[in-house]
């Protein structure tokens, strides 16, 4: 079955018909939407653009201090990449979901959740409940 909507928006509305389906739970609702999934910059051995850094990490809800973009760009020069061939990675994915986690989930143990990971700072993207 062919569809008449980008993958793109087919996500869109599907997160916003949720979100708005959700109303009555804005400020207990947290949606969070990641992938591992990134493309290489530029081609590999096999001319392929597959397994690559750089993605995106969403989040939604109520107490999500969102309108915004968090981090840093890297830039895509050949000397700021990633073994020249990928966007170098400049946020942690743990950074976001360790403050989602101490704030929203109210879970202080971030380090029995993410062993081995240093919070540091964490971008202001929640707030407490």
């Amino acid at each position: 079955m062919k569809s008449n909507c980008a993958p793109s928006k087919n996500f869109t509305k599907a997160i916003r018909n949720f979100y708005n389906d959700m109303t009555n739970f804005h400020k207990r609702l947290t949606v969070v939407v990641m992938s591992e999934f990134g493309r290489r910059l530029k081609a590999n051995e096999s001319a392929g653009t597959d397994h690559g850094h750089g993605n995106v990490f969403f989040a939604l809800g109520g107490n999500i201090q969102g309108g915004r973009i968090y981090g840093k760009w890297p830039g895509l020069a050949n000397e700021q990449l990633d073994q020249g061939v990928d966007l170098a990675v400049s946020t942690d994915y743990r950074l976001p979901l360790a403050k989602i986690l101490a704030r929203r989930l109210k879970n202080p143990a971030i380090q029995e959740v993410f062993p081995d990971f240093k919070a540091g700072n964490f971008l202001g993207i929640a707030r407490s409940p």
